[in-house]
Formats: structure tokens, C-alpha cells, sequence
């Protein structure tokens, strides 16, 4: 009869490593955190498996694949911070949404903003001020977000809700194009103040 040879806990890790497989802990019990650390170092989705998860194992998890996110059990703000940091479209798996988190991801990418549940006026204002094309994300249009998209990028004028002289004007100053995008009725009168302020050299 061969002796039953017990593994101790560093022996386990060891050979977990060999095996290079990070879904063989879904099927490891008991699981130890340096299993579990070890596991998501490879691969952060497998945190989906750990059935004790700890700070650390969830921002290693993190940190590997921004993705884990999902499946971490009790997210802190720091946490998603950190994920919406390597990539602002992770915002799409916080739970919790706060003005920290969103601003960080809006700064990091100006189409994170799709995803933001509770746009602030200044935050859209600030992300239209770079991204004028944006302005389709936001949800509540203001005159002034709707001046400062068209200003950066004239094309923005097909996503604005309540067009005005104006917007258009500020629009067809930055690309003609826009024209396309203006009502027809309002085509005539905001030709008609862009050549006025082309001729004081004034700007709209």
C-alpha cells in the first residue's frame, strides 16, 4: 500500500504554478490566497472563482484585467479608481457610480461618458470642451454645453436638440459643413451674422 503524501500549502502553490492554468481554481479546494493571488496574477478574470476574496487578491485581479471588476464581491471607490484608471469603458461595471470615479474616467477617455448613469453639467461641459462629438452622450443638453461641443468640433450641430442662431452660427464658423446640420430656417439668418461678424472681425 503507497503512503499518502500530504502537500503542505507552499508545496500546493508551487505546483499550481507549474500547471500554468488559472481556471483549475475553480475546481481546487481547499483554495488558499496565495493560490488565489497567484491565479489572478495569471489571468484577473479567474477571481470570478475565489471564494475569499481580499483586497489585495481583487486589486491584483484588477490590475491583470480590468474586466475582473465585475466580480469583485465589495468594490471601494479606490478600487474602481484604480480600474477605470488603466481603462475608463471599466466605469461600465461599477456598481456605484461617484463623482471621482466618473470624472476619472471621463478624463481618460471622452467616450467613458456613455457610460456615466449621473452626468454633472460640468463634467459634460468639460468633456464637450475636448470632444465636441460627445455631445450625443450627454443627457441633458444646456445651451452652454451645446456652444462649447459645436465651438470644438462644428459637426456637433446634428446632436443638438434646440438649435439656435447662435449655435449655428458657432458651428459654421468652426466647419461649414455644419451647414447640413441647421435647420433651413435658421440657415439664412445665421449666414446672414457670420458674414456681420466676419466683416468687425468679431468671433461668435
Amino acid at each position: 500500500m503507497m503512503e499518502q503524501t500530504l502537500l503542505t500549502h507552499k508545496q500546493k502553490v508551487e505546483l499550481f504554478k507549474k500547471v500554468q492554468d488559472p481556471t483549475d481554481l475553480e475546481h481546487t479546494d481547499p483554495q488558499t490566497e496565495e493560490m488565489c493571488l497567484e491565479a489572478v496574477r495569471l489571468n484577473g478574470l479567474t477571481l470570478r472563482f475565489v471564494k475569499h476574496q481580499t483586497p489585495e487578491i481583487c486589486l491584483t485581479a484588477v490590475r491583470q484585467n480590468t474586466g475582473a471588476l465585475k466580480y469583485v464581491q465589495k468594490q471601494t471607490e479606490e478600487l474602481c479608481i484604480e480600474a477605470v484608471r488603466q481603462n475608463p469603458f471599466s466605469i461600465a461595471y461599477v456598481r456605484r457610480q461617484t463623482p471621482a470615479i466618473c470624472n476619472e474616467a471621463t478624463k481618460r477617455s471622452c467616450a467613458a461618458l456613455h457610460f456615466v448613469e449621473y452626468q454633472t453639467p460640468q463634467m459634460c461641459l468639460d468633456v464637450v470642451k475636448r470632444c465636441g462629438e460627445m455631445l450625443e452622450a450627454v443627457k441633458e443638453q444646456t445651451p452652454e454645453i451645446c456652444l462649447a461641443a459645436v465651438r470644438e468640433n462644428g459637426l456637433a450641430l446634428q446632436f443638438v436638440q434646440n438649435k439656435t442662431p447662435e449655435i449655428c452660427v458657432a458651428a459654421l464658423r468652426q466647419n461649414p459643413q455644419a451647414m447640413y446640420y441647421c435647420d433651413p430656417e435658421l440657415v439664412l439668418e445665421a449666414l446672414e451674422i457670420l458674414v456681420y461678424l466676419n466683416t468687425k472681425g468679431e468671433t461668435a
